[in-house]
């Protein structure tokens, strides 16, 4: 199926299966919304943990100077 195709179709969908079919999309990309932030996290943490890692006695020398 197209995306004329799904796009035709939704707009003849009577009102409350648009309504529905909507409330399913939002829910739908929530999903995908949160999957990629939890994603993005992971990554974040990731980095950081090699960067701690390989900087350690750089941070270690410097918090020394405090």
């Amino acid at each position: 199926m197209s995306i004329t195709e799904i796009q035709q179709a939704v707009t003849h969908l009577p009102k409350a299966d648009y309504l529905q079919f909507q409330a399913w999309l939002t829910e739908y990309d929530n999903q995908l919304w949160d999957k990629e932030i939890a994603q993005d996290l992971a990554s974040v943490r990731c980095v950081r943990r090699v960067f701690l890692r390989r900087n350690a006695p750089l941070i270690f020398s410097m918090t020394c100077l405090f």
